[in-house]
């Protein structure tokens, strides 16, 4: 085989982009498609029939796992997982049917896990891996229907400039401010404009690590360091960093209760 044709699938335009650029330092390796979602997996998958599938565990409009079971007849493309989540990685290695990839990908891994593919799709029948399939399927569908619906972000991808984009690990936020029609993560290494809202970005973060202060803004719980008085009714946030913000007064009980 001189090239693998592989097709990405992710619900997130930013991981589909990362996964091309990094596909492009790979050799022998032709990205021949990105889908955003399972009904436009699949048109591609039937239009380019690709060698291999890099795959989102969970997507709006079903999962990847939707997509494997479609996959079950003729000559099935290699699959290879990519997820934030690891809670399904040692079922994905004990079946040892296919490789999976925790965000954020690393070079290294996704060459190593497409040279597996490789391996896989010249060395073993097509009933082979069909087989295995089906027993994927079985097994991480159980793990599925256990574990909670909600998800939470471990990381965030910003444009640095017009054409590049900066990873921003979740756990590097200290706080975030609205900013128009953007947020601000502020970190101890500089400040990134994220295009969301303060609701919309609430909705990604763990509430266990964050906590909204302020109709604008939200703050990372472990990087409080003080809560004090500004007046006779107003409160401030004393962050690690020197910060100080506004506490609003229709979060001061939610901001006790979190702290307490």
């Amino acid at each position: 085989m001189s090239q693998l044709r592989v097709l990405t699938v992710d619900d997130e335009p930013l991981a589909l982009r990362r996964l091309q650029l990094a596909l492009e330092n790979v050799p022998d390796v032709a990205h021949v498609g990105a889908a955003r979602g399972k009904a436009e997996a699949l048109q591609l998958i039937e239009k380019y029939q690709p060698d291999v599938i890099l795959l989102d565990v969970r997507m709006r409009d079903g999962s990847g796992f939707d997509i494997v079971e479609k996959l079950i007849g003729g000559d099935p493309p290699a699959v290879i997982f990519v997820s934030a989540f690891d809670n399904h990685a040692a079922r994905a290695f004990e079946v040892r049917a296919i490789d999976y990839i925790l965000k954020p990908v690393s070079y290294d891994r996704l060459r190593s896990a497409l040279d597996r593919a490789r391996s896989e799709i010249e060395n073993r029948s097509s009933e082979e891996r069909i087989a295995e399939l089906k027993e994927v399927i079985r097994t991480l569908r159980e793990e599925v229907r256990s574990e909670p619906v909600q998800r939470f972000e471990a990381e965030f991808w910003v444009r640095r400039n017009v054409t590049g984009l900066l990873r921003v690990p979740v756990e590097s936020i200290e706080w975030i401010s609205a900013d128009d029609d953007y947020v601000c993560l502020h970190t101890s290494t500089g400040n990134h404009l994220l295009r969301d809202t303060i609701r919309g970005i609430l909705s990604r973060l763990d509430p266990a690590q964050f906590i909204r202060i302020h109709r604008s803004s939200v703050v990372r719980i472990d990087a409080i360091e003080a809560v004090k008085r500004n007046g006779v009714s107003s409160r401030e946030v004393h962050l690690t960093n020197g910060t100080r913000l506004k506490v609003g007064r229709v979060y001061n009980k939610l901001l006790k209760q979190a702290l307490t």
